[in-house]
C-alpha cells in the first residue's frame, strides 16, 4: 500500500489542507477589517499562528521587524 510505503496519511493531509483555506480566509478577514488597528491586527494574527498564550514578540527574537509599523 502506497501510504506504508511512504509512510504517509492521506486522509490527515486532506484535512490539513482544508484548515490552511480556512486559515487563509481568516487571516485576509482580518487584514481587511477596517475597525482594526495595525497593531491588533497583529496580535490577532500571533494568536491564531502560536496560540494566545505563546504570543511571540520582538524582544523574545521573534515577531514583526523591528521596522514594521
Amino acid at each position: 500500500m502506497i501510504e506504508k510505503k511512504y509512510d504517509h496519511n492521506f486522509e490527515e493531509a486532506a484535512a490539513a489542507w482544508d484548515e490552511l483555506l480556512k486559515l487563509k480566509a481568516y487571516l485576509e478577514a482580518v487584514g481587511a477589517d477596517q475597525s482594526l488597528d495595525e497593531k491588533e491586527k497583529m496580535v490577532r494574527v500571533q494568536a491564531v499562528l502560536f496560540g494566545p498564550h505563546r504570543r511571540k514578540t520582538q524582544a523574545g527574537g521573534n515577531g514583526p521587524p523591528k521596522n514594521w509599523k
